[in-house]
C-alpha cells in the first residue's frame, strides 16, 4: 500500500508536483525571482508550493550532476541565470561606484548572503544540511537511521 503526499496552499489541494511542472508556471517563477522575490513568495504566487519548487531544483541539479539534459535542469540554469544578472547589475553598479551603491552593497548581503553575507560559511553549512534533509525526505529516509 503506498501513500501519496498531497500538498496544499491555504485549503486548496494541489495536483501532483510533475503535473504542475509546466511551461506556463516555470515562467512565472523565472519572472519573480528576476524581480528578486524571495522563492517562497515565487512559488507560493505561481500556484505551487516552496517544498515544490525547492523538488524541481533539486532534481534540476541532481540531473546536471548525472550529466542529464532535462526540463528540470534546464529550469535550474534558467534560475541560477536570472540570479546571475542580478547580481551582476549590483556588482556593476558598486564597482562603478555610482552613488547609491551601498544599496546595492545591502541588497547582495540580504538576498545572496551565502555569496556576499558576513556569516556566508554558516550559510552555506545551513544549506547544505536543509539539503540533506529535502532528499532524505523526497526519498522517506530517516535523517538520524538508528
Amino acid at each position: 500500500m503506498t501513500t501519496e503526499l498531497k500538498e496544499t496552499i491555504g485549503s486548496v489541494e494541489l495536483p501532483p508536483s510533475e503535473a504542475l511542472f509546466n511551461k506556463t508556471i516555470r515562467n512565472n517563477i523565472l519572472k519573480a525571482i528576476g524581480k528578486r522575490m524571495h522563492y517562497e513568495v515565487a512559488a507560493e504566487s505561481s500556484g505551487i508550493t516552496y517544498g515544490m519548487l525547492m523538488d524541481w531544483l533539486d532534481k534540476g541539479q541532481e540531473d546536471i550532476d548525472n550529466g542529464l539534459i532535462s526540463d528540470y535542469a534546464k529550469f535550474f540554469v534558467d534560475v541560477r541565470n536570472r540570479e546571475m544578472v542580478l547580481m551582476c547589475g549590483h556588482i556593476d553598479n558598486i564597482s562603478n561606484k555610482v552613488k547609491k551603491w551601498k544599496a546595492d552593497a545591502w541588497i547582495l548581503e540580504r538576498r545572496w548572503p551565502k555569496y556576499y553575507g558576513n556569516n556566508a560559511l554558516l550559510q552555506d553549512l545551513t544549506e547544505r544540511i536543509n539539503l540533506l534533509e529535502r532528499r532524505a525526505k523526497m526519498r522517506h529516509e530517516p535523517l538520524n537511521p538508528e
